[in-house]
């Protein structure tokens, strides 16, 4: 690949992810529904490597869980892209990210008290947000929608500031031949 064409599937994939974030912001059900689209072919295309490769290796090296991985990572994609499948992941999505956060909150109050030896500003920040992540955890699980909203919110963000990093590296690799 050469540093023009680089050039321009920077500015693209910029202006894609642009779009993207802003379509998350403005509309943040469509955007579970985009995001869970987009999880959807990442795991298709992902069990479709891990099947290809199952398939390519030498017979001494394969193992079996890298076919069972690939083959249910197809199914599972291919199952999200489906209709209901789209639906029941757009849903089940500000769940499964309350339950993470929630999670990695008690994590995080666990490793505060084991801090506490090493260095006690380090354990009070973790201490703070293990607390807040724990409440944030909560919030999204007994309010979906306010869960829905802060994973298009956070998605928004992440995308954002990729896609003005992407035009950045277009407008930046111009003078490079």
């Amino acid at each position: 690949m050469t540093v023009k064409s680089y050039r321009w599937f920077s500015l693209i994939s910029g202006i894609i992810l642009l779009c993207f974030s802003f379509s998350m912001l403005q509309n943040p059900l469509s955007g579970l529904i985009a995001l869970s689209v987009f999880l959807g072919i990442v795991f298709l295309v992902h069990g479709i490597g891990e099947l290809v490769l199952y398939f390519s290796l030498p017979h001494d090296i394969k193992t079996s869980w890298l076919l069972i991985g690939g083959l249910i990572s197809v199914v599972f994609g291919g199952w999200t892209l489906t209709g209901r499948g789209t639906v029941a992941m757009t849903i089940a999505l500000p769940f499964v990210v309350a339950t993470w956060i929630l999670f990695f909150g008690i994590l995080r109050i666990v490793a505060s008290m084991n801090l506490r030896e090493i260095s006690k500003q380090l354990s009070n920040v973790n201490l703070i947000l293990g607390i807040l992540g724990i409440i944030l955890g909560i919030i999204m699980l007994y309010h979906p929608l306010v869960g829905g909203t802060v994973i298009s919110a956070v998605v928004f963000a992440i995308f954002f500031c990729q896609g003005i990093g992407s035009i950045a590296n277009f407008l930046w690799y111009r003078d490079w031949r």
